[in-house]
């Protein structure tokens, strides 16, 4: 008995188990109805569990009841293992699908299945080595948002301004959204203000970017 108490978990901790999973921020972006959907099956899945439980455990008697019992719940554990791998996949897929809702434009320039983070940045050193450093800074800060966007930290779309993107990050606790808030302030001024004035004010603006750019690619979301 004592090693059942210890094997089954009670309804609060499977619940708290399976709700962390769900909620964790890599998650973050699923839309109610799949979560909702999950939630259900966990819910349900829990309460059957917690009466079959009971009613074994109050029916144990003589040792080949506990055996039966014992066998009955390695299979549930497993039937558990299996079913928490199925969730996984789904969440998986519904992230892939998100990644595949690409971008059609970010801040005037048109985005199509050949438009890379890597190409935008291209681009921006090209302009950089014709001195258009207006120029490079925006393909470079069209560059950042993209790789941003397909690497699940932000989501972006027409109404979604930089300072929405900033307040979105430190909500989030991306630990380089100060990072985010300083380049594109300079984005800004470089831009729509035209106040960039020398290759010393870009190489600083270009460290800022490299640091960021770092931590996105890490970023797993």
């Amino acid at each position: 008995m004592k090693l059942l108490s210890l094997m089954i978990p009670s309804k609060d901790k499977f619940d708290d188990a399976v709700h962390g999973i769900l909620n964790r921020t890599e998650y973050a972006h699923l839309k109610n109805p799949i979560k909702d959907f999950i939630k259900d099956i966990k819910d349900n899945l829990s309460n059957a569990l917690q009466k079959w439980f009971k009613k074994k455990l109050l029916n144990m008697d003589n040792p080949a009841k506990v055996s039966d019992t014992l066998s009955t719940v390695f299979m549930i554990i497993g039937i558990l293992a299996i079913m928490a791998i199925i969730v996984i996949i789904i969440v998986k897929i519904n992230k892939t699908f998100e990644r595949k809702k690409r971008v059609k434009e970010i801040l005037g320039e048109k985005i199509d299945h050949r438009t890379t983070p890597a190409t935008l940045r291209q681009k921006a050193l090209s302009f950089k080595n014709t001195g258009d450093l207006r120029q490079a800074v925006r393909f470079e800060f069209i560059a950042l948002l993209l790789l941003m966007h397909e690497k699940n930290l932000v989501y972006l779309d027409e109404t979604k301004t930089n300072e929405e993107i900033f307040k979105y990050l430190r909500k989030s606790n991306f630990d380089r959204a100060d990072v985010f808030k300083r380049i594109s302030d300079i984005f800004n001024q470089t831009w729509y203000g035209h106040r960039l004035a020398d290759e010393e004010s870009y190489n600083q603006w270009s460290e800022g970017v490299e640091l960021l750019w770092k931590k996105v690619i890490e970023y797993e979301g």
